[in-house]
């Protein structure tokens, strides 16, 4: 058994329905909370 390929089905079906968790990409300045710059792709 391929679990390489098991764990990239998995992946692909959670993708698929909408249920993969992706995190924000944050810049944080000590001293300044709860402010903080997005990173990520606009």
């Amino acid at each position: 058994m391929n679990y390489e390929d098991v764990f990239r089905g998995a992946l692909a079906d959670l993708r698929a329905e909408g249920r993969y968790r992706v995190f924000a990409d944050l810049a944080r300045q000590a001293g300044a909370f709860p402010k903080a710059m997005y990173r990520g792709a606009a």
